[in-house]
């Protein structure tokens, strides 16, 4: 990755604690997991469209 393709914002990890904190409930670890990966998918997906 280049540094000048960095861009700063709102990261996966803070999208996951996000829905985290609405859930309010604890979560399995494999789903949370499952769901990063998810978060990040779609992350790259609207960065490669850009």
């Amino acid at each position: 990755m280049d540094a000048k393709n960095v861009i700063f914002g709102e990261t996966g990890l803070d999208k996951l604690v996000q829905m985290l904190r609405a859930s309010g409930q604890p979560q399995d670890i494999a789903k949370l997991i499952e769901r990063y990966l998810d978060i990040l998918r779609e992350m790259v997906t609207a960065e490669e469209k850009r």
